[in-house]
């Protein structure tokens, strides 16, 4: 691994969920223009690896908002009501929230890449 994943957590927890985090191995790795997956069977957070520091980050961050999503029920079936605009904000706000307060070791690997760059 490469020192940008230097510091990224093994596990991150998401809700009552908690989410392995790996470089390098996951399901759609072939696919050109795939960067990371978020799997909620496996509770598993994949990056590719070689990244540049704020790709890294973004895609981390990206995978961690597709398992809020996941978590707090945001993914409906075609036949179930949609949440409005402010529910899927609010929603999603309140996992981001909770995503900060319970992984600050992510949040400090996620700030300090996205510094690297700048």
């Amino acid at each position: 691994m490469t020192d940008v994943y230097k510091g990224l957590p093994a596990k991150v927890r998401i809700g009552c969920h908690l989410f392995d985090v790996v470089v390098g191995t996951y399901e759609n790795h072939e696919e050109e223009g795939t960067y990371g997956h978020m799997n909620s069977f496996q509770k598993r957070i994949s990056l590719r690896p070689g990244m540049c520091a704020t790709q890294a980050a973004n895609t981390f961050i990206h995978e961690v908002i597709h398992a809020i999503h996941w978590t707090y029920g945001l993914f409906k079936g075609d036949e179930e009501p949609q949440p409005t605009e402010e529910e899927y904000t609010m929603l999603a706000a309140n996992g981001l929230c909770a995503f900060v307060q319970d992984n600050p070791a992510a949040i400090k690997w996620w700030q300090r890449n996205l510094a690297l760059e700048v």
